[in-house]
């Protein structure tokens, strides 16, 4: 676990003050906390991201370390504010017994209530099948979704449900977590 927090922090360091937003969220087993940034790209709308989810399931300890790119934009949603995201991950999952990583291909959508767009609801998708993994991982796939409250514009509270799933090598399937989660989203 301190090698994760440990990249995470030198991720952020190489990255400086470039970060947009923070994303920090608690269940009664994991912290996961991320960061996000808009891409430097004039042409197209993007993000990219890095993310660490630590903790315990069924006294198995866990690290997933995750570089992300997506493409955003406006989902052409006519009566609501929807944003969507198509891209990829790059992860890494160590834990008591298995270690792997891997490419996952997913997304994202964020949608707002067109009246009062500081209530939205949004969601991820990520997984890697047997040909995209490594190490004791033959399948992984990540998906959380969360409803969130803008109590400042820059600032907002949500609930969330969140599974991560894998494939070990000589195990079989192994739910590394679910559950729901409280967050805080921090906008700069």
């Amino acid at each position: 676990m301190k090698r994760a927090v440990t990249f995470l922090c030198l991720a952020l360091a190489a990255n400086g003050a470039c970060a947009e937003s923070v994303d920090v969220n608690l269940s009664g087993d994991t912290l996961k906390a991320g960061f996000a940034a808009d891409l430097p790209s004039e042409t197209m709308g993007g993000e990219y991201d890095l993310g660490l989810l630590i903790g315990e399931n069924h006294n198995v300890e866990f690290q997933q370390l995750h570089v992300g790119l997506l493409v955003t934009g406006d989902a052409g949603a006519r009566d609501a504010t929807v944003t969507a995201g198509l891209g990829g991950r790059l992860f890494v999952l160590g834990g008591d017994g298995a270690d792997g990583g891997g490419l996952a291909l997913g997304g994202m959508v964020d949608a707002r209530l067109p009246s009062f767009n500081r209530i939205g609801v949004i969601a991820y998708f990520y997984g890697a099948p047997e040909a995209s993994t490594f190490g004791d991982l033959q399948g992984w796939y990540e998906y959380a979704v969360s409803v969130d409250y803008q109590v400042l514009r820059a600032a907002s509270v949500y609930l969330g449900f969140r599974q991560v799933k894998v494939d070990i090598e000589d195990f079989g399937n192994y739910t590394v977590d679910t559950g729901f989660h409280v967050g805080l989203r921090l906008k700069f």
